[in-house]
């Protein structure tokens, strides 16, 4: 039995009888050199992917921060205030309410004056384009994985969503030191903001 033994523990290595293999009680914890290498590989090609996109996502907001303080300078009073409104493309179609919207400013009394201070926030593609054929100071305010092209209604989770996003839009513009009047595109609200303006430079 002592010979059987000896045969089968030899050097520290560990025969099987069945096999007639020798293993050693270190090789099962080893990992080979290129599968270590592979693991560091895909590591640091995971790492990069993310670095790649949190550096596309900067410059992304960078570039529409940028673009917004050129909107928001050119349309600004000397005291920094603009007057600002939303668009989609459900309200966007030719002579709609906010064609009407527009032209209140130049047919009203004492308004014309005011279009050059109002910043129209576009909420999506087609609202972005149809300002730009309309009015000057026209700003495209993205917001990822959401379509805000059409009507929402009341309370509906798109229209919460919508306001939650002009809310967080007017935080940045107040962050970036800029007064502003909000409106939305009802002559009502027109008149609201002759007054206020008058009142205001009085």
């Amino acid at each position: 039995m002592d010979s059987d033994v000896g045969s089968l523990v030899s050097n520290g290595n560990i025969k099987s009888p069945e096999s007639g293999n020798i293993k050693s009680p270190e090789s099962g914890n080893r990992q080979h050199p290129h599968v270590f290498c592979n693991q560091v590989l895909k590591t640091l090609i995971l790492f990069t992917m993310a670095s790649l996109a949190c550096l596309v996502l900067y410059h992304t907001m960078a570039i529409e921060e940028n673009e917004l303080e050129r909107v928001l300078k050119k349309a600004a009073m000397p005291n920094k205030t603009v007057i600002i409104t939303t668009l989609n493309e459900a309200w966007a179609e030719p002579n709609s309410i906010f064609d009407l919207f527009l032209e209140s400013f130049r047919i009203g009394n004492q308004t014309l004056w005011l279009l050059k201070h109002l910043v129209v926030a576009a909420l999506d593609q087609k609202a972005y384009d149809r300002c730009l054929k309309l009015h000057t100071n026209c700003y495209f305010l993205k917001t990822q994985g959401i379509d805000f092209s059409g009507e929402a209604h009341f309370m509906t989770p798109d229209y919460l969503k919508m306001m939650w996003r002009r809310i967080d839009f007017l935080r940045i513009v107040l962050d970036m030191r800029y007064n502003f009047i909000f409106t939305v595109r009802t002559l009502t609200y027109l008149f609201i903001i002759v007054y206020a303006m008058q009142v205001f430079y009085c």
